[in-house]
């Protein structure tokens, strides 16, 4: 819109008025293109950075980390969040089952990773699978966890002389600098010329233990990569993790204290029954007194004693008193709502789903329920495999394999493998069963997908079936669970083996 400066100009000189007229349109349209990006009232006292997340994690990582592991010591929401993330990423464990094509060295190498899997934790505390649970729960509330590999002396009697040494982020040095020109160390973690990680400068024991240090232990020691596994989500371009509680960790802590300030208030309403009020001819308060514990009214309990704190259920007599006053606590109707309200906002933060969390059901039907399900394993899945798989389970399971065959114990060669997942549970297990079912008979799935899905080993499973069969056509059964003989509707298949047990029946 113009104005009568811009038509004087128009008038005067044109060719002016016209570039006049474009600025104005463009710098209109750029100023609506992004209204986060507007400087104004709205956005005044918005301070923003443009730091690398490396930067912000070198600031603040350490912080973090202490008010997050706090908050799931003491707060039930956060412990409760972290526990039930860890029960889902990992569960009873992500399994790895060899699938070398020959089922005689597949079951060699299960038996013996079995086997090594009960024994490699130092501390003897942790199967491999009990450190993939505490891994997963460390990357919830500290962001971040490693191990370091451990090769062991043959007198220790170990088939695989290999264990892995849980390490929590604290070992890591922050502060220590690039040590030459061709080695680039950002927040512990040394690069070399193309962005490879090729070392992790760390404290040979936890600087939080500081009264079981030693001499030279407050010096970091370079650990080459390929002997840390370092697991953390990256949510940026970054080498360092962040706690899932960063985005809640002020909530938490306001809800916290607010929780505490009403639970306090109600104590002390409960504390004081009431008070007897001394009458107008009690003479008390008489500033002409000389004794000073006459200078205002005595508070006694209905023993006599003096009330010097407030304890459930006193009943206060002031001196003289004539007149009784009870004590009326407030009613605060809205405190479930804004719990509930809060609470909402931390699961969202944290990402976990509020039921799961809170264990409140009050306003969640079967539909809601089920959404939430479904988003929750969608997210799940995304950790498992793009990190969890990745940067743990992989690198570990390629150390074991490589000290199995260093040894003799397998034979040298890759060795393809297959995880297997911990299965959800089903929110309506008729419904995802007949769902999985429609989808192996129409080609969608494999049955060895879906067993895999379900928690279960297809190759165990497929072999378990196939005994099961064998006996039962040995005693001559036919149960009604049984395909080959039972329709789903409960009626004999029109086959050989059908018309078989049909006759003999």
């Amino acid at each position: 819109m113009t104005n009568f400066i811009d038509k004087a100009i128009a008038f005067v000189a044109p060719q002016w008025g016209i570039k006049r007229a474009a600025s104005r349109v463009r710098l209109e349209a750029f100023e609506r293109a992004y209204g986060g990006a507007n400087k104004g009232r709205r956005t005044d006292g918005w301070r923003t950075a443009g730091t690398s997340a490396d930067t912000e994690l070198a600031l603040s990582g350490a912080l973090l980390r202490e008010r997050s592991r706090d908050l799931e010591r003491n707060n039930k929401h956060v412990a409760k969040a972290a526990t039930v993330h860890a029960d889902n990423l990992v569960g009873e464990g992500i399994t790895p089952r060899a699938n070398t094509g020959d089922a005689d060295l597949n079951k060699k190498i299960d038996e013996l990773f079995d086997e090594w899997s009960e024994n490699c934790d130092p501390g003897g505390q942790l199967s491999y699978h009990g450190m993939q649970h505490l891994a997963a729960r460390e990357m919830v509330v500290a962001g971040e966890m490693l191990g370091r590999q451990r090769i062991r002396r043959m007198s220790d009697g170990l088939k695989v002389p290999l264990q892995i040494q849980m390490l929590e982020p604290d070992h890591i040095d922050d502060a220590r600098q690039s040590p030459s020109a061709s080695r680039t160390v950002v927040n512990g973690i040394e690069f070399d010329g193309i962005g490879r990680r090729t070392g992790y400068w760390m404290f040979p024991r936890h600087p939080g233990n500081r009264s079981q240090w030693r001499v030279g232990d407050h010096e970091s020691r370079r650990i080459p990569a390929d002997q840390i596994v370092h697991l953390y989500e990256a949510q940026r371009t970054q080498c360092r993790g962040a706690p899932w509680t960063a985005p809640i960790i002020l909530d938490v802590k306001d809800l916290q204290d607010y929780d505490t300030a009403e639970l306090w208030r109600k104590k002390l309403e409960a504390c004081l029954v009431g008070v007897i009020i001394p009458g107008e001819d009690d003479g008390l308060g008489d500033p002409t007194q000389s004794d000073p514990s006459h200078l205002g009214v005595a508070v006694k309990d209905v023993k006599g004693k003096d009330v010097s704190k407030m304890e459930p259920g006193v009943f206060a007599v002031a001196h003289g008193g004539k007149d009784v006053k009870f004590n009326s606590p407030a009613v605060t109707l809205s405190q479930e709502s804004f719990n509930r309200l809060s609470t909402r906002g931390i699961a969202a933060g944290i990402r976990c789903p509020h039921v799961l969390m809170t264990g409140d059901t009050s306003q969640m039907n079967y539909s809601t329920f089920r959404a939430d399900m479904l988003a929750y394993k969608k997210f799940i899945r995304s950790i498992q495999k793009h990190f969890i798989l990745k940067n743990w389970c992989r690198p570990t399971y390629g150390w074991f394999l490589s000290i199995a065959q260093f040894m003799g114990e397998i034979p040298p060669g890759p060795v393809p493998v297959i995880w297997t997942f911990p299965r959800f549970e089903h929110v309506n297990p008729f419904d995802d069963m007949r769902a999985d079912l429609i989808a192996v008979r129409s080609g969608f799935k494999s049955l060895a997908q879906v067993i895999a899905e379900h928690g279960g080993i297809p190759e165990q499973v497929l072999g378990q079936i196939k005994e099961s069969n064998a006996k039962l056509d040995e005693m001559e059964l036919v149960l009604d669970s049984d395909p080959r003989n039972v329709t789903l509707q409960g009626q004999l298949q029109f086959t050989d083996q059908g018309e078989a047990n049909a006759d003999s029946a």
